[in-house]
């Protein structure tokens, strides 16, 4: 059986930000996220997201855009389109806590 969930404190955090927040989350990030997320053209579109390595090439982060922030099933797609590690979602609810399992 899948571990969908964790308490390691290693893990990559996934950021969760609609399009309307996204610019000035940006801003506010270190160098190589900005240089990595402008050179890679990614934009805070629902359901598409980022790996975002550190200066090592481990994943620092994962960004992933999403039209509104309380829907469940933001999260769904993802532990399946992830690579193996383990993650933290900054916010979560329980809602979003079940659709993340039901995606394991």
């Amino acid at each position: 059986m899948t571990d969908c969930f964790t308490k390691d404190t290693n893990a990559a955090p996934i950021v969760c930000l609609t399009a309307i927040d996204y610019e000035d989350w940006l801003m506010q990030q270190d160098t190589l996220t900005q240089n990595w997320l402008k050179n890679t053209g990614y934009k805070a579109k629902p359901n598409c997201f980022s790996l975002i390595p550190d200066r090592d090439g481990t994943i620092d982060k994962v960004v992933l855009g999403v039209e509104d922030y309380d829907d469940m099933w933001n999260l769904a797609a993802l532990p399946k389109a992830l690579p193996a590690g383990n993650y933290q979602v900054d916010t979560l609810s329980e809602r979003q806590a079940l659709a993340w399992g039901l995606g394991c």
